[in-house]
């Protein structure tokens, strides 16, 4: 990334999610993301079996990041992660376990994150 500080974009979602995502580029060339989101619904709001939310960053293909951080009584979300450098689009899943291997279709954040 070409700034030399943080960038901080603002998130929008299905279903009203929104918050906030930071980029600061750290030691190495990599860049610690930091996503800060409200307004997320229970994962099982969107079909009974899906209990939880995963991050994903790609380019080009999905690359699972890990599970969102989700404070269910606040319906708050929250994740650090650290990633290559460039933009990158962020894809956040309600899904039935945090270990699986491809997104599903129920997305309630995509976006595109950088400068280019």
């Amino acid at each position: 990334m070409a700034c030399a500080g943080p960038l901080r974009a603002p998130v929008t979602g299905a279903e009203g999610v929104s918050g906030l995502v930071t980029v600061e580029p750290i030691e190495g060339g990599e860049q610690l993301v930091t996503l800060s989101l409200e307004a997320l619904p229970f994962p099982s709001h969107r079909a009974p079996a899906l209990r939880t939310y995963v991050v994903w960053f790609a380019e080009e293909t999905p690359r699972r990041v890990g599970e969102l951080v989700y404070a269910p009584e606040a319906r708050e979300g929250r994740m650090h992660a650290e990633h290559e450098g460039g933009r990158f689009r962020i894809l956040i899943t309600a899904e039935r376990s945090a270990e699986v291997a491809t997104p599903s279709e129920y997305v309630v954040v995509d976006q595109w994150v950088g400068e280019g």
